[in-house]
């Protein structure tokens, strides 16, 4: 994740002005809090974030499923309508 945290860092707040976060975790809880904070902290605003239950090992081994997808493919279609 270090990696995610310096990309964002250099994102440049002047052409980007918003963002949709969209992550995936074994809980389907875990949101990407220091990632919301760096851009809101340039000014680039969080429109919605999604977070998808996702497979690790031998933890939620039928995540991503149809619903995800559903879910995921709606929650797009929300994020679109509100640019």
């Amino acid at each position: 994740m270090p990696e995610l945290l310096e990309y964002v860092k250099g994102l440049d707040a002047t052409i980007l002005k918003c963002s949709v976060l969209v992550t995936s975790c074994a809980s389907g809880k875990q949101k990407q809090i220091a990632v919301r904070s760096i851009l809101e902290e340039k000014g680039i605003k969080v429109i919605g974030e999604f977070i998808c239950k996702g497979a690790i090992l031998f933890v939620s081994g039928s995540h991503p499923n149809q619903k995800d997808l559903t879910d995921v493919k709606n929650f797009a279609v929300r994020m679109v309508s509100e640019v």
